[in-house]
């Protein structure tokens, strides 16, 4: 049976034949793979159950998607280049594969028996307690802070484009008009919408969900009643990110309540099903987006454009548009048109479409790190997000609890989103802020996991069903 780090090399070497025939055997592209995957390779060896890839982890979920959404889409992109920068932009894709990892290594090297501690914590069963019920006073809260954070909103947004589009199908509303309504609303407004569609509606959905798990009765009825406001929210302004996001949080809960890992995501029908229904609502949205007229051919087509363009070559193909455009070391921005640092002086908030700062869409993960102060911000930039990804893990999530197992699925969206736009984003820098203050909150204070005596570990591939204690 192979163990996991045997997958993992296997996994590699297939890929590094890929990097071969899709780049015609370019012997710098191929080197450039093998070494970095080489690395990659030992690296989580070394690291073994404090990275392991078969968990659903902050680290994990990050090296998942940014492998297949960035570095092995990367090599497609830089097979058809000709440009001067195409051996900056791929060796900067794959040098996270190596910096990441590090960054983790880094973070263990803060903590006590780390690899025990992760997993120690994805092993164990979520079951009943008394502290359970301790965040029902918080999502009271929550679902009366909704009120301020929607309200402006509806008031300040001229065009509520999933209302008018329900109202009226081709609305009598300009299409472009329609589209970017959003962009007319006071910031303020806008961020409070954003916080609600992303960070307090899924938590709110999310405990309700891990309750209806673990009690059954009147909780599944109020789960229910919490999804659908969540998904009709997230739909407001028919944005695909927003819903797929919410639907794929409830991918992470379903296995997470289950204790099922990464591998038996794929053989879930009930995963399976609710990805297919995440892709047809993203193939609807972008229907009505345009006001284009609905056919099975064009549904079908624009389901296909999300799972393809989307979701899978967007971050590599968006990453190359800022190594194109900012080709030089004089072109850099310094960070001084990131919204997060505009109440600095010197900086400046600006739209992702404001050509006169030669500013663009978010441009992933790793494009948005060159952008910015390009080499330097490469390599350090992943080491840090692998560290502070890390710590969180083996901060907060040490042992199951209901709120603590929603917000780590709050936080794995996060993670995503990282991956897909950009690093400081001010959406994902405050849920991921707002998230980790609200688990030191509620983290159980006793039984760390750290503290139990040594004992050996096998490997979760060849020993699935072993059991340490909670």
């Amino acid at each position: 049976m192979l163990t996991e780090n045997k997958l993992t090399c296997l996994l590699m070497a297939v890929a590094t034949v890929f990097v071969a025939v899709e780049t015609g055997g370019d012997t710098w592209a191929i080197a450039v793979f093998t070494v970095c995957a080489t690395f990659f390779v030992i690296e989580c060896s070394v690291l073994r159950h404090s990275l392991s890839l078969n968990s659903l982890t902050l680290p994990a979920l990050f090296i998942y998607i940014y492998l297949v959404t960035t570095a092995i889409s990367s090599v497609p992109v830089f097979a058809v280049l000709q440009h001067p920068m195409r051996r900056t932009y791929f060796l900067a894709v794959q040098s996270v594969l190596v910096t990441f990892p590090l960054g983790v290594g880094i973070a263990n090297r803060f903590h006590k028996s780390p690899a025990r501690i992760v997993q120690g914590y994805v092993r164990s069963d979520l079951q009943r307690a008394k502290a359970d019920f301790k965040f029902v006073p918080v999502l009271v809260v929550m679902v009366l802070a909704l009120g301020p954070l929607l309200v402006p909103y509806f008031v300040y947004a001229e065009h509520i484009q999933l209302i008018e589009v329900l109202k009226a199908y081709p609305t009598t509303v300009n299409r472009l008009s329609l589209r970017f309504a959003e962009s007319d609303v006071p910031k303020v407004a806008q961020y409070g919408l954003e916080i609600a569609r992303r960070f307090v509606l899924p938590l709110c959905a999310l405990y309700v969900y891990f309750m209806s798990h673990l009690y059954r009765g009147k909780w599944t009825f109020l789960f229910w009643i919490t999804f659908c406001a969540t998904l009709f929210v997230s739909l407001l302004t028919l944005d695909r990110a927003e819903p797929v996001g919410f639907l794929m949080m409830m991918i992470f809960a379903h296995l997470l309540a289950r204790k099922q890992t990464v591998s038996q995501a794929f053989r879930s029908p009930k995963i399976l099903l609710l990805f297919g229904f995440s892709l047809a609502l993203a193939g609807l949205i972008s229907v009505a987006q345009y006001q284009s007229a609905f056919s099975e051919e064009g549904v079908l087509a624009a389901v296909w454009r999300v799972l393809s363009v989307r979701i899978g070559s967007d971050p590599a193909t968006m990453t190359w548009w800022a190594f194109r455009i900012f080709h030089s070391p004089s072109l850099f921005l310094h960070f001084r048109y990131e919204r997060i640092f505009s109440f600095l002086p010197g900086f400046q908030y600006v739209e992702w479409n404001d050509t006169r700062y030669f500013v663009t869409p978010p441009l992933a993960c790793v494009g948005n790190l060159w952008e910015n102060w390009g080499w330097p911000a490469v390599l350090i930039g992943p080491i840090a997000l692998g560290f502070i990804y890390q710590v969180i893990q083996l901060s907060l999530f040490v042992r199951k609890s209901v709120p603590i197992l929603a917000l780590q699925v709050i936080m794995l969206a996060d993670v995503a989103w990282a991956v897909y736009g950009k690093v400081l984003s001010v959406m994902s820098v405050s849920v991921l802020l707002a998230g980790f203050v609200v688990g030191l909150v509620f983290r159980p204070r006793q039984h760390r996991i750290a503290a139990e005596p040594a004992r050996p570990w096998p490997p979760p591939f060849t020993a699935a069903a072993h059991r340490v204690p909670s």
